[in-house]
């Protein structure tokens, strides 16, 4: 049986909650779908900043997340269907937003898109970006 967009809603919210440090007071999940792709990014309130969760931060609960999305994805019956979402997690609380691709602006780049996306939800506090891991001797570091 197909769950509903409510408990979908909410497992994704459990997910989110479930790997949150335990300071922040908020997440914000944005995501970025297409046809067999999903572009899954978290961020934490920790009061005086914005902490970007790793992915490895949650890497156990990454594929379930991913699949809760896409499913998400068909069970609205709206056609073409969204594109983004932001998921803001407050407390047990959340809210989520959808846009659809005559909605997104796809020349516009990754940090005009978390940039516009994370101030009407954190403000102007810093993001802070944890260092990338080297994966098997490769130093991903910018």
């Amino acid at each position: 049986m197909e769950n509903s967009i409510e408990n979908l809603l909410d497992e994704i919210g459990h997910i989110l909650a479930s790997a949150r440090p335990a300071r922040a007071t908020n997440s914000l999940l944005l995501v970025q779908i297409g046809d067999h792709v999903a572009s899954v990014n978290i961020f934490d309130d920790l009061g005086d900043s914005i902490r970007y969760r790793p992915f490895e931060n949650y890497l156990k609960e990454l594929n379930r997340l991913v699949d809760l999305l896409f499913e998400l994805q068909r069970a609205h019956d709206v056609q073409p269907a969204w594109c983004e979402m932001d998921y803001f997690l407050q407390g047990h609380n959340f809210k989520a937003s959808f846009r659809y691709a005559d909605e997104v602006d796809p020349e516009r780049d990754t940090q005009e898109i978390e940039r516009d996306l994370l101030r009407p939800y954190f403000g102007e506090r810093p993001v802070d970006y944890p260092p990338i891991p080297s994966v098997d001797g490769y130093d991903f570091s910018l």
